[in-house]
């Protein structure tokens, strides 16, 4: 038996041996259906991080923006506060729709042969 450690009696320690290695691959892919696609886009998990990252992008957009003109820094702190609850009130709608939609959805998955 082949130790798996490198050594004398290693596959390792033939060259010639390593060179017929082959490493075979098998990989499956499956189309998602329009209600799987609806269902994973629409669930709680996705809402979430999109909502962390609007909010991230929009507010680091407007500080950009803020940065450069010609408001003083006091106004710029009330600005930011508006669009922060801006961005809060926009989307809390899909938030909400997310959190009551049914998540008792469960698929399973088809194998498909590969040539």
């Amino acid at each position: 038996m082949l130790s798996p450690t490198p050594g004398m009696d290693s596959i390792f320690s033939d060259p010639e041996a390593l060179q017929q290695v082959v490493l075979e691959v098998r990989a499956g892919v499956q189309r998602p259906t329009r209600t799987q696609l609806a269902d994973a886009l629409l669930n709680i998990g996705a809402l979430r991080l999109s909502v962390g990252h609007a909010i991230a992008l929009v507010t680091g957009a407007v500080a950009s923006l803020l940065s450069n003109s010609e408001i003083e820094e006091g106004y710029q702190g009330h600005v930011m506060s508006g669009c922060l609850a801006l961005m809060a009130m926009i989307i809390y709608f899909p938030l909400v729709f997310g959190s009551t939609k049914r998540t008792d959805n469960f698929y399973t998955l088809q194998e498909t042969a590969v040539p």
